[in-house]
């Protein structure tokens, strides 16, 4: 997957034709998709919520600015198997 110089090898890819989950009434906002761990771990991503824009960046080259109006926000992301 290449989308503007982000490149993602072995990536899968789930399109949903009809939102049987009813996400977007659930989240209160239209889901346009879904983005997942597998591309998210490799980056540092910079959300602006104002633009909708989404930014990948590389976190061997990425320089840390200190930002008064910015909150960082540490996650966890654990894998639960479900039968």
């Amino acid at each position: 997957m290449k989308v503007k110089g982000l490149i993602a090898y072995n990536e899968s890819i789930y399109v949903i034709f009809k939102d049987f989950f009813d996400l977007s009434s659930k989240m209160g906002t239209t889901i346009h998709g879904i983005i997942g761990y597998n591309l998210l771990r490799n980056f540092v991503v910079k959300m602006n919520y104002r633009n909708k824009k989404i930014d990948f960046y590389n976190p061997d080259t990425y320089i840390y600015k200190e930002c008064i109006k910015c909150e960082i926000l540490l996650i966890q992301l654990h894998r639960k198997n479900h039968l």
